[in-house]
This record gives C-alpha cells, sequence and structure tokens, in this order.
C-alpha cells in the first residue's frame, strides 16, 4: 500500500530533514512505490537521489542503484549512513574480503540500498548473489549512458536490462539530467521499461545567470570571473589537460589559489585536490569533464567553461553543478570563435570517416591475427595502425559494441615467493592504509598455497582480475609495494592490459558507412548547436528549454548576458529617436557624446570592462579608448573595477613613472610583452592620472 501524501512529507521531515518535496519529487516517489516503471529527468540539483531514497526507506527490501563512478557511490553511501540509513557500495576499489562481507549483508537483508557499477551487472556471479537477496527496485542514474551517440556513452549501461531480467524483473527507476525527447525514447527502449510514467521536468533555476562572453582576451575574462567571486567555489572546464595545467598555473601566477584536475593525474593526486576542494579549502578548481559527475558540492558560485563543449548536453550537465544551494550563481561560457578549431579537429579524430575506418580495420585485423588477446592498450593500437588514438579509440568501442571485442582486461603472469610468515603479511596488512597494498596481501594469502613459501609459484594476472576485481595498474602497485617491503621475491612480473578477440574477426569491417556518417554529421550539428547558443541574441534561458524540452513557451529571463545584451542597445536608439538631430556631422558628435555618456554612467557604477561592452555594444578597444579620454577630461571613475589586477596596476605604474608618455607599445614591451591593449590602455590612463595628481600635490 503507497503511503499518503502526509505520511511521505513526515517520512520526508523525520528522515531526510526536509520540510516538502521540490516539484516532481512526491509524484516520481509515488509512482516508483506502486511498482511502475519510470523515467524522470531533472535537472542538476532538483533532488534525484531522494526519488530512491525516500521509496528505498520505506518499501520491505533492498533498492539496486546503478552508478557509474566509484566517487558517486561512496558520497552518497557516507551521506546515507550519517541519516542513520544503512547503505553500502560494491567496486573494484574494495578488498575481496570486505565485498565478500558486504555480499553477505544483502544476503542478510542488512542494507537498504546497493550501489554498484554497471560492469558489475556483467558479472555472472555476482548476478547470482543479486537474484537470492529481497530487492524491491532497480534505479539506473545518469540513464543517458545508455545512448549510443551520447557525449559519455557506455556500452556496459547497454547490458543493464538483460541483468535485471535475470532478478525476476523488477520495476525500474531511471534518472537523468539531460535527456532531449529522443534520448528519452533510446533509454526507455535499452532499459526495456514497460509503460513507463515518465516525467521531465522543465526548470527554470531562477537562482542561475547564464552568461556568454565573446571575443579574445580569454585569460583575463577568467580572472576577472575569479575576481567577481573572489573567495568562493569556482570551477573552471577546459577542453585539454595541457589546458587545465597551463590554466592553473596561470591563475597561481596572479595570487588566485587553484590547481589542476584531469585523468592524467596520480589517483592520489586527483582525490587530494578533490577533497581540498570540496572541503572549502581550495576556492577555484580547473578540471577537464573528468570531473563533477556524481559531486555533491552545493556552493559552486561560478562555473567557467574556458573553452565551448562538443555538446549542449555535456554543458548543461555541467553548468548545472552552480548555485546547487539556491543561491545566486553564474554559468559562464568564454567564447572565441578562433579556438573553436580545436573542437572541430576533435570531432573530426573522434568520428573518422569509412575510409578511415577500414584502414584501421585491415590493420587491426592483421595486428591481432588469430590471437584470442591482444596485449595492447589503445595508445600501442594507435601507435601500430598509424592513427590518431582518439580515432582508435572509438572505433574500438564500435567493435565492442558490435560483440567482436571484450572491455580491457588485464593479462600476463606473475612468479613470485613469499619471504614473509602469514603473521608478518597479516601485520602488514593491519598498518596499511593504502588500498593496493592490503588487496594485494589479501589476494596472495587466498591465491598462494603452502608451497608458496617455499618455492617460486606462477599466478595468471586474468585470473586474478576475475576473481578479484582489479585492474592490471592495481595490481602492479599492490605487487611492487610488496617487493620494495621485502615481503615478497618476484621473479616474473609482465602485467599489461589488452583486449579479448571474438574470433575468427569478420573479413570486412562490420559497421555501416552510412552510419559512421551519420554519426559525424551528428557531432557536427551537436557542436553547431553549442556555437549557436554562444553566439544567439535570444536569451539563453530560452534557447536551453527550447532545445531540451523542445517549448518555445516562457519569457525571456531578464538576467542572462543574451538580455542584457539587449537592453542598452534598444535605450540607446530610442533617444536616438527622440533627439531627431538631421545633420550628419551633428548626429556623428551626438553619437560620440551619446557613447562617452553611456560609458561614464557604467563604469561610475562599478561595471567592467567586459560588462560595458557587453552592455553597450561597443568593442573593447573603442572602450577602453572612451575611458581614457574621459579620465583626462578630468572625469572620476572607480580603478578596481576596470583593472581589477592590483600586481598588474602596481607594475603598470612603475613602468608609466620610469617610460612618462611613451607609447602604449613601449610600456607593453617594458611589462614583458601584454597582449590586452584595452586593459593596459586604461591601467596607463590610471596611472598617468594618479601621477600627475601626486604631482601636483608635491609641488602644492
Amino acid at each position: 500500500m503507497v503511503p499518503s501524501p502526509e505520511q511521505l512529507r513526515q517520512i520526508l521531515r523525520e528522515v531526510f530533514g526536509y520540510v516538502d518535496f521540490r516539484p516532481g519529487q512526491q509524484e516520481i516517489v509515488q509512482s516508483i512505490m506502486a511498482g511502475e516503471d519510470v523515467l524522470a529527468v531533472l535537472p542538476t540539483g532538483s533532488g534525484k537521489s531522494l526519488c530512491y531514497q525516500l521509496p528505498a526507506v520505506i518499501l520491505p527490501g533492498m533498492v539496486v542503484v546503478v552508478a557509474p563512478l566509484i566517487a558517486l557511490m561512496e558520497d552518497q553511501v557516507r551521506a546515507l549512513q550519517q541519516r542513520g540509513i544503512a547503505a553500502t557500495c560494491i567496486h573494484s576499489g574494495l578488498p575481496p574480503a570486505e565485498v565478500t562481507q558486504r555480499l553477505e549483508g544483502c544476503l542478510q537483508g542488512a542494507y537498504k540500498l546497493l550501489y554498484v557499477a554497471p560492469e558489475r551487472l556483467q558479472q555472472p556471479g555476482f548476478i547470482q548473489h543479486l537474484r537470492r537477496c529481497p530487492i524491491a527496485f532497480v534505479t539506473v542514474d545518469e540513464a543517458h549512458c545508455v545512448w549510443q551517440w551520447g557525449y559519455d556513452f557506455r556500452p556496459a549501461y547497454l547490458s543493464i536490462a538483460a541483468a535485471i531480467q535475470q532478478l525476476g524483473r523488477r520495476p525500474i527507476l531511471a534518472l537523468t539530467a539531460t535527456a532531449t525527447p529522443e534520448v528519452q525514447q533510446e533509454i526507455i527502449e535499452r532499459l526495456r521499461l514497460r509503460s513507463p510514467r515518465v516525467f521531465v521536468l522543465d526548470t527554470d533555476r531562477t537562482n542561475l545567470v547564464w552568461r556568454v562572453e565573446q571575443g579574445a582576451g580569454k585569460r583575463e575574462r577568467l580572472v576577472a570571473a575569479c575576481t567577481r567571486w573572489a573567495g568562493k567555489a569556482i570551477l573552471i572546464y577546459a577542453a585539454s589537460r595541457r589546458r587545465v595545467e597551463a590554466l592553473a598555473e596561470f591563475l597561481c601566477r596572479r595570487a588566485i589559489s587553484a590547481a589542476a584536475y584531469h585523468a592524467g593525474l596520480p589517483a592520489e593526486e586527483r582525490q587530494r585536490v578533490q577533497e581540498r576542494f570540496l572541503s572549502g579549502q581550495l576556492p577555484v578548481l580547473v578540471a577537464t569533464s573528468a570531473f563533477g559527475l556524481g559531486i555533491d558540492k552545493p556552493d559552486i558560485r561560478a562555473v567557467v567553461h574556458y573553452d565551448p563543449p562538443l555538446t549542449l548536453e555535456a554543458y548543461y550537465q555541467e553548468a548545472g553543478r552552480a548555485g546547487r544551494d539556491g543561491q545566486l550563481a553564474e554559468c559562464l561560457l568564454l567564447y572565441d570563435p578562433q579556438d573553436c578549431t580545436v573542437q572541430q579537429r576533435l570531432i573530426e579524430l573522434s568520428h573518422p570517416s569509412w575510409e578511415t575506418a577500414v584502414r584501421f580495420y585491415e590493420a587491426f585485423r592483421a595486428l591481432v591475427g588469430r590471437e584470442t588477446v591482444l596485449p595492447m592498450q589503445p595508445v600501442e593500437i594507435a601507435s601500430r595502425v598509424h592513427l590518431p588514438e582518439p580515432t582508435v579509440e572509438v572505433l574500438l568501442r564500435l567493435l565492442e559494441y558490435q560483440g567482436l571485442l571484450q572491455p580491457m582486461v588485464p593479462t600476463g603472469q606473475i612468479t613470485l615467493r613469499l619471504r614473509a610468515s602469514r603473521e608478518e603479511l597479516w601485520e602488514y596488512w593491519s598498518r596499511s592504509t593504502v588500498p593496493e597494498r592490503r588487496q594485494m596481501v589479501e589476494l596472495l594469502m587466498r591465491s598462494v598455497g603452502a608451497e608458496g613459501y617455499h618455492q617460486p609459484v606462477s599466478l595468471s594476472v586474468a585470473e586474478l582480475s576475475r576473481r578479484y576485481g582489479l585492474s592490471a595498474e592495481e595490481i602492479e602497485r599492490g605487487l611492487r609495494a610488496l617487493l620494495y617491503a621485502r615481503l615478497i621475491e618476484c621473479e616474473t612480473l609482465w602485467l599489461q592490459t589488452g583486449l579479448a578477440v571474438q574470433q575468427p574477426l569478420p573479413e570486412s569491417l562490420p559497421l555501416d558507412p552510412e552510419l559512421l556518417t551519420a554519426r559525424r554529421q551528428w557531432a557536427m550539428e551537436q557542436f553547431r548547436q553549442v556555437l549557436h547558443y554562444a553566439t544567439t541574441a535570444q536569451c539563453k534561458q530560452l534557447f536551453l528549454r527550447h532545445f531540451f524540452y523542445r517549448s518555445s513557451a516562457g519569457q525571456p529571463c531578464g538576467r542572462c548576458s543574451s538580455c542584457t545584451n539587449q537592453q542598452a542597445p534598444v535605450a540607446l536608439s530610442q533617444q536616438h529617436r527622440r533627439r531627431r538631430v538631421p545633420p550628419t556631422a551633428g548626429r556623428r558628435a551626438d553619437a560620440l557624446e551619446e557613447r562617452h555618456r553611456l560609458v561614464y554612467e557604467l563604469a561610475r557604477h562599478g561595471a567592467s570592462l567586459q560588462a560595458i561592452c557587453t552592455q553597450t555594444g561597443l568593442t573593447a578597444a573603442t572602450v577602453a579608448r572612451l575611458v581614457q579620454e574621459l579620465l583626462e577630461s578630468g572625469r572620476e571613475l572607480p580603478r578596481r573595477s576596470l583593472v581589477p589586477d592590483e600586481s598588474f596596476y602596481r607594475a603598470v605604474c612603475i613602468a608609466v613613472g620610469r617610460l612618462g608618455a611613451a607609447p602604449l607599445r613601449d610600456i607593453a614591451a617594458a611589462l614583458g610583452g601584454v597582449t590586452d591593449y584595452p586593459l593596459l590602455r586604461i591601467a596607463v590612463a590610471f596611472a598617468r592620472r594618479e601621477g600627475a595628481t601626486c604631482g601636483r600635490s608635491s609641488a602644492g
């Protein structure tokens, strides 16, 4: 029996501490508790997790939650345990003994929620364990990952429906933050939802300000954004690892505390940076798209995209991590058309032509031969077939989708002898805080018999990986730590990541050339939508609503960069109509006078250089020249809003003091080469006026 709305609200207050449901939550909860399949599209920050956590508290049995990231699982479990709700997760980072213990707890009904990755559902032994557990329903989080054309498609998501069928067909709740009507239909079909209730929440998050700043000088615009939100949490996305590191270094040089985060960093470094950012110790984080999914930090005040993402879905997902606490936050896209060549090149690499795909497949078949395991990583394969790594990765993924390849598996052989006694190994295990080392001790204790203390024994890496869910890298790190601790002797350590290949491979490429062409055209069209969003004069909020919900309803938000940019030119044109000055020379003089007045009024009230450009439609060079003329005419303007970087301004003052009335290019050269001439012009004007004022004061 489904509890009444008042009973649900009572549980909501007592267990979760919320006064009432957010829009859509109550209807979703009631539907899943009634045994219906549900697809819910709720924007980031709308409270998706409550939609399955609350029913889990009420319903008998356990809720299985399929989630894509370990960080997401652990954060959710930690938060639930703090509320007194029994929850756990099972993933590859756990010691085998811990996995066994948690599975036993599931069988005994000790948990209300179990979080797992989709790859875990591909393991027959795990499914056999789940079949013995009382399961209320299954939740598939980030369900858009089933879409094979999506920006973060994961083939393992396609096996979820078959796994759920083996569990006796439980109700399914599919959740995602972004899904166009086409993606919604794909989710329904791929997860085999039965006559599902579909909830699509079109929420205008009024606390978010959607802004696009166009033109060059992006680094200075980035500094200005960090200055606007100084001391607050800021998340900056960039397109490549190299750019992430360069931007983090640049911000640190400008006295802005920032750090880099990307998948190429060591796991310990990523974890340390993430924890510093989440705890508030690190105000600015510069990251690739590797950061963010499932990260619960509600007080991010600004999400800045230094580069335009490849799809609006990716942009909306990432930008929506701002302001989840309901307070004012900014979603800023820095757009320079010259930067788009990087993204377009990435699209070309990730969506190869039919000729490129055929060339790859012929070289790949020759490379594999008749072997069933290819012990190479994508980067090695790319080197051997003479194609870019992104191209090879996407073609391997398509072959995996066709069933010709299995996900990357560790291969190789280990030959070792134990130098320590069982007691010494267990003592090492109890003292160690590093997961790989503890895992390796447990693995060896279970896999190496008594003979391993007296003579070398051989172990299969593939078997160890299959039995204990460890990657090749985890096995290698754990073994090397034991080797350095002189607990083992390792005669052979051959570890490689390989591909399991289905033999015989078809002679010709088993892909549709029209499909490859369509994927490429689709990707280009998706990126054109991003560029359209960046350049449109239409309200940004209405643009996004139409894209995701196919809705043209609603009024302009009045707060995005398009809305605020439209207001100033309209007012200017109305004033020109009222003045009615017929002579051409007179109109030019009036226009010049009007521009001075507009710039003066905006600057006087603390507008930045970029804000003045946005609201007047003038270029930065024109605004800088007008500001210079205003200062030279004796007008008082606040400097900090126009030149916010104090260290830069002090350097300009020193250069002006030494060079006096030298041309701007000489001052730029003295500063080591400044590329943002509009900002330099304004800073020099302030410095010269300040110098003149000081000179008059001294003379007096």
